[in-house]
């Protein structure tokens, strides 16, 4: 991708931990971030796009801590019970946020 700052990676394929920053996208294949969420050791992200993803509140808080631009697209955020969490908990938990998409 030539004059992108942006890198598509096949996550099977990864050996090393995983840092991420600026934006992260991750969308299909539902499991897809509980995938990959055991090699991400470092989070400086700003946007946050999950599409078609279900993940824990735990890996959510995880990755939200700096976040300013969050889009939840069918995602489904769950308590350790497998129970979802309310809106304004997901909320809480991104407290620099400045725009949120449903």
């Amino acid at each position: 991708m030539t004059g992108s700052k942006y890198e598509i990676i096949d996550l099977e394929t990864v050996s090393k931990n995983i840092w991420i920053s600026d934006h992260f996208h991750i969308h299909g294949e539902n499991s897809l971030i509980a995938y990959c969420f055991p090699k991400i050791i470092v989070v400086d992200i700003y946007y946050l796009i999950l599409a078609q993803q279900s993940i824990t509140f735990e890996q959510f808080t995880f990755l939200g801590k700096k976040v300013r631009f969050l889009e939840l697209e069918d995602t489904f955020i769950k308590n350790a019970n497998g129970e979802d969490i309310s809106l304004e908990d997901i909320l809480n938990a991104v407290p620099f946020i400045e725009d949120f998409t449903l």
